[in-house]
């Protein structure tokens, strides 16, 4: 079960954050728990989506503070198909790409099932060796099945065939080599990007603004506002980015 302690009389959890474990406390809201990350601290004082990750037996931030690593597809097909309480979790359980051997809750046949870890919970898997695809599905009702793939070391949805990541390919010279990025949004008339995983369209990293040759260059917090007053390059209108 998730693990809270109460403090002043508000639930509290311990979220890890650069290195060291804090004492933060956290809020729901719609079904989702959000936790507030101290100021001092890299991405603090904001509130983050957090889960209980019941491999590692702690919590975990959704994401960096910039992006979710999960989409709300993701977190409400997982929930659905999870193992849940069904199956006791160990605590060396914590590689976010292995296949794990469980035993079935549910039936005697088979007595094991193939399972991955998403979002921190163990949800029955199979692999379709004619064609080399990979498959989460419901255990309970035969045939609901969506086929997952790796994306930054960890199992995510593969979005469906009939939307299209549009993506670009770019040079960012702080990497020295070309990063697929798409369109986050448009903050006073110029486009921020950032990386994106074409197969699940998630996005992760920094933030970049074009330059004025099409090159990609870093928002930092120090540079944004400043960045943002110059006037559009003539890269932020190109076809396709609107």
């Amino acid at each position: 079960m998730p693990i809270f302690h109460i403090k002043d009389g508000i639930n509290h959890i311990n979220l890890e954050n650069n290195g060291k474990v804090y004492s933060v406390p956290v809020s729901e809201r719609n079904g989702k728990i959000f936790a507030f990350v101290p100021k001092g601290t890299e991405s603090g004082g904001k509130r983050h989506q957090v889960y209980f990750n019941h491999l590692a037996q702690k919590w975990e931030r959704t994401g960096d503070g910039k992006f979710n690593r999960f989409s709300k597809r993701e977190q409400r097909i997982v929930h659905k198909y999870s193992l849940g309480t069904y199956h006791r979790y160990q605590p060396k359980m914590t590689d976010r790409t292995a296949v794990y051997s469980v035993i079935n809750p549910f039936s005697s046949r088979p007595k094991r099932l193939s399972a991955v870890e998403i979002l921190g919970r163990l949800v029955p898997y199979r692999y379709d060796f004619t064609t080399g695809k990979s498959f989460i599905y419901d255990p309970l009702v035969g045939g609901h099945a969506h086929e997952i793939v790796l994306a930054q070391n960890e199992w995510h949805l593969k979005i469906h065939s009939s939307k299209k990541i549009r993506f670009e390919s770019l040079y960012c010279p702080e990497y020295g080599r070309n990063l697929n990025v798409a369109v986050v949004r448009k903050v006073k008339g110029r486009e921020i990007l950032a990386q994106v995983n074409p197969k699940t369209g998630i996005f992760w990293g920094k933030k970049f603004l074009r330059d004025e040759v099409r090159n990609l260059k870093s928002v930092s917090s120090k540079l944004k506002n400043k960045e943002l007053r110059q006037k559009p390059t003539k890269g932020d209108n190109s076809p396709g980015y609107k």
